[in-house]
């Protein structure tokens, strides 16, 4: 995604200016992906062995605490290039998150009565 960003949104658009911004995301995002997957597939363990309050909640906060305050920061100096930093952080702290509460294995008792 990060090398060929610029064949990505050549298929999309003809117009110049749009595929600036579109491989300047693409880019920045490209970080993201990795720790974002993890945070799926760590949310769907999760649902799967009935633990689904715990994990609903780590993403509304990942959301509007990380996100949100950190693209309403950024956004007045860089932009919409900020707003896409603010969302690539988030995404990979979700997933770091998310792993950690993986790797401590508390969540496999929620499921068991």
């Amino acid at each position: 995604m990060y090398l060929f960003a610029p064949q990505i949104i050549g298929m999309m658009t003809p117009v110049e200016e749009i595929r600036q911004l579109g491989v300047m995301a693409l880019r920045i995002e490209a970080f993201a992906e990795p720790m974002f997957a993890a945070s799926i597939v760590a949310y769907g363990v999760f649902v799967g062995a009935v633990d689904t309050l715990i994990p609903c909640l780590m993403n509304f906060f990942s959301i509007w605490a990380v996100r949100l305050t950190l693209a309403a920061w950024l956004t007045p100096t860089l932009g919409l290039q900020g707003v896409w930093i603010a969302m690539c952080v988030e995404l990979c702290f979700r997933g770091f998150i998310f792993l950690v509460r993986l790797k401590r294995g508390r969540w496999l008792k929620c499921g068991k009565t």
